[in-house]
């Protein structure tokens, strides 16, 4: 690894505009997950990607991304008997195992998080004969988990280049922007969930339907659209990607979602932190006081909804003290079947148990997962989003010793923040083992792959350039 004092080295070679065959092993990080990102790395033996490497599948990638977050069937009846999203999913997994087969390639590359996928899969397998309702714990392995376990793989083995975390991020960016707009044009037409206390519908996805999910799927990809903005020189482009983070933002806000504004609040305040440390006070300063302009523009009533996140007895809907009743029971049932749990999926059940036929989740993704597969499963889980996010760390560090062109720290940035995101979102939120979940993780692994792989691939250059 090079020092910050090497000559910078030229976008056309960090692999943004270009293909950059790397032909030096991945350096990735075995260090325990509570250790600093200064620990010491090992060297996987899965062989670095080029750009153009599985660039089919990669491709597959981001159709069956589109369709995910678009939902057209939602709109087209017409469609859904094609499955569309079941069918990019498909081949895109299929083009990428045929792709290494054909080019003698490994199945996979070797890191640290794949393992602990494998390991809460296959714990959620052994716990099925345990759980409170075996055939539903199958179902939800079959045709919701798996599927979200084969994404994750797909993103850590096929977005391995800046060019493609780029893409991706682009891809991210551009597909929040009919979730917000739809968001923004039910607030103004007064168009509200059956029941929801004028709390307005969300987009037509599996992943926005209701706001709540829709706050979070937009916090999630809020960071992400930051660190291209942070990275990008051209002033246009600067001010679209403001545009769409603005309009993002606006429709967190009307989502009325206390999970969403505490999670814009944490990672609004975390990238003000980063920026301070960096000596970029003056844009630390800009965060905040446009924060603070923004408050008299909030809707109506809105402060005194987000009150009742920490005066939950204040809330009039009774939404809160639910809530906090969820999570109370089911860190009873955690505490009265430590090993296995209810059962993946069977969270709703086990609550039944405790509070009668309610038929809610918890919202909470770290108590979902102790709640269903108890305390393994979710010491496995906080092992998975703590090593994800040291990577990002790692990556982090490895950047700035190798003086990576910015536009590299940056989306870094993004990705981590996103990750952070979730973890927070995490806190108030269900659907440990969807979608969302699933592309923050595997963002993060894959920004460390990509990134690590691009530092050792200068460090050679560089090398063989100071040889006489």
């Amino acid at each position: 690894m090079t020092s910050s004092s090497d000559r910078p080295v030229p976008a056309r070679q960090f692999g943004l505009k270009a293909d950059d065959p790397a032909a030096t092993p991945i350096p990735e990080a075995h260090d325990l997950w509570w250790r600093p990102a200064s620990a010491r790395a090992t060297v996987s033996t899965a062989p670095a990607a080029s750009d153009s490497a599985g660039r089919v599948p990669f491709n597959a990638l981001l159709v069956f991304t589109t369709l995910v977050l678009l939902s057209p069937q939602s709109f087209f009846p017409a469609l859904q008997p094609l499955r569309l999203a079941f069918v990019a999913g498909g081949f895109a997994m299929g083009s990428y195992l045929l792709h290494q087969f054909l080019h003698g390639g490994p199945l996979t590359v070797r890191v640290r998080e794949l393992k602990l996928v494998v390991g809460l899969l296959v714990w959620a397998v052994v716990t099925i004969p345990l759980s409170l309702w075996p055939g539903g714990s199958v179902d939800v392995i079959l045709n919701s988990y798996s599927k979200s376990l084969v994404i994750f793989f797909l993103i850590v083995n096929l977005v391995t280049t800046p060019a493609r975390l780029r893409r991706m991020a682009w891809l991210l960016t551009l597909l929040s922007i009919p979730v917000a707009v739809t968001a923004l044009a039910n607030f103004h037409a007064g168009v509200y969930v059956q029941g929801g206390n004028d709390r307005i519908a969300g987009y037509q996805s599996a992943l926005a339907d209701n706001p709540n999910d829709l706050a979070l799927l937009l916090n999630v990809t809020l960071p992400v659209a930051g660190g291209l903005l942070s990275g990008e020189r051209r002033r246009m482009l600067r001010a679209f990607i403001v545009l769409v983070m603005l309009g993002d933002i606006a429709a967190i806000i009307v989502t009325l979602s206390r999970a969403g504004f505490l999670t814009l609040a944490a990672t609004t305040a975390i990238f003000s932190l980063k920026m301070v440390r960096r000596r970029r006070t003056a844009l630390a300063a800009l965060v905040a006081v446009t924060a603070l302009a923004c408050i008299s523009l909030l809707p109506g009533g809105y402060l005194q909804r987000i009150g009742t996140s920490v005066d939950k007895d204040s809330d009039p809907t009774g939404s809160a003290q639910a809530r906090w009743q969820l999570a109370q029971s089911a860190v009873v049932y955690l505490v009265r079947h430590p090993l296995a749990g209810a059962g993946i999926g069977n969270g709703i059940l086990a609550l039944n148990e405790l509070l009668g036929p309610q038929w809610h989740v918890v919202h909470n993704g770290y108590l979902e997962y102790g709640l269903e597969l108890g305390l393994v499963g979710l010491a496995l889980f906080l092992l998975l989003l703590g090593s994800a996010f040291n990577g990002t760390r790692l990556a982090e560090r490895r950047l700035r010793a190798a003086g990576a062109p910015r536009a590299l720290l940056a989306l870094n940035d993004g990705i981590q923040l996103s990750l952070i995101a979730f973890a927070v979102s995490a806190l108030f939120s269900p659907g440990a083992y969807g979608w969302v979940t699933h592309y923050a993780l595997g963002m993060a692994v894959a920004s460390r792959i990509a990134f690590t792989t691009w530092c050792a691939t200068v460090a050679a250059q560089r090398s063989r350039e100071r040889t006489p």
